[in-house]
C-alpha cells in the first residue's frame, strides 16, 4: 500500500503542470462561451423583449462549449497514453527503476489508472461548479439572462452535461464502467506496443492489433445484447453492468500478465 500511495503521488506531481493547464482551459473555454452567448444575445435584442438565454443555451447549444469539453476527452485520452510513452520513448530509464522496486509490479500500473480515474473526477466536480456559476454570473443580466432555479433542472435539461455526470445511479455506472473499461483496454495496448519487448515492430503491431480488435468486438457483442434481445429494462441493465465488470476484471488480469511477463528489464 506504501508503495502504491508513494507511486501516486508520484504520478499526480508529475502531472500537474498538464492537469492545471486543462482545468483553466475548461474554466476559462465555457465562461467564455457565456459572454459570446449574452453578446450575441444583445446583439438580436438590445432590449431584452424577446426569448432569453439560460445555462441550456450556453451549455448545450454553443459550439464552443462542445468543443471545450470534447478537447478536455480529447486531452485526457491523449495524456493516458503519453504517461506511458513517456516511461519508455522519453524517459526510458525512469520505469525500469519502478518496475525493479520490490514488490507487485501491479503498484506501478494502478498508480498510473487511479492518478487519471482522480483526475477525471476532479474534471466533473469541476463541470458540476460550473453549472451554479454560469447561472449566477448570468443572473448579473437579468435583460438578457433567464436563471434555472433548481439544480435538478440543470442537469435534466443538460444532454451534454448529462453525458458526463448523469443523475441516475444505473446510468452512472453504465457510463463510468465502460469508461473504466476502455481506459484499462487503452493502458493494456499501450503497454503491449511501447514497451521493449523481444519482438520485431510487425509482431509488436499484429499482438496490439489482435488485441484492440477482441476489446472492441466484446464491446459490440454487449452493446448488441442489450439492444438486440428481448430484455426487461431491468435484465438488461444487470446483463450490462454484469459484462463491464467481467471485461474490467479480464483486463485487469491482461494487465498484471504483462506487467510481470511482458515487460522486459
Amino acid at each position: 500500500m506504501n508503495k502504491f500511495l508513494m507511486l501516486l503521488s508520484d504520478e499526480l506531481r508529475r502531472a500537474k503542470g498538464f492537469y492545471l493547464v486543462l482545468l483553466a482551459f475548461a474554466v476559462v473555454g465555457e465562461l467564455a462561451a457565456l459572454i459570446l452567448a449574452l453578446v450575441k444575445q444583445f446583439q438580436i435584442d438590445p432590449m431584452g423583449l424577446n426569448n432569453k438565454i439560460d445555462i441550456v443555451t450556453v451549455l448545450d447549444q454553443s459550439m464552443l462549449t462542445v468543443l471545450v469539453i470534447g478537447g478536455v476527452v480529447l486531452a485526457m485520452i491523449v495524456y493516458s497514453i503519453y504517461t506511458w510513452l513517456r516511461e519508455w520513448r522519453l524517459e526510458g530509464a525512469y520505469i525500469y527503476r519502478l518496475l525493479s522496486l520490490p514488490g507487485s509490479r501491479m503498484a506501478v500500473y494502478m498508480a498510473k489508472l487511479f492518478s487519471i480515474l482522480l483526475m477525471i473526477a476532479g474534471l466533473l466536480l469541476v463541470q458540476i461548479l460550473m453549472l451554479p456559476l454560469i447561472n449566477l454570473i448570468g443572473s448579473f443580466f437579468p435583460r438578457f439572462f433567464q436563471v434555472i432555479s433548481w439544480p435538478q433542472a440543470w442537469v435534466h435539461s443538460l444532454r451534454l452535461v448529462y453525458l458526463l455526470v448523469p443523475v441516475g445511479i444505473t446510468m452512472g455506472i453504465y457510463y463510468y464502467s465502460a469508461g473504466i473499461n476502455f481506459l484499462v483496454s487503452l493502458f493494456n495496448l499501450c503497454i503491449i506496443i511501447c514497451s521493449k519487448k523481444s519482438h520485431s515492430w510487425r509482431k509488436t503491431l499484429l499482438i496490439g492489433g489482435l488485441y484492440f480488435t477482441v476489446f472492441v468486438l466484446l464491446q459490440l457483442v454487449i452493446v448488441m445484447t442489450v439492444v438486440q434481445m428481448p430484455l426487461l429494462q431491468s435484465e438488461s441493465s444487470c446483463f450490462f453492468i454484469v459484462a463491464q465488470a467481467l471485461m474490467i476484471a479480464l483486463n485487469l488480469a491482461g494487465a498484471k500478465y504483462l506487467m510481470n511477463n511482458y515487460i522486459s528489464i
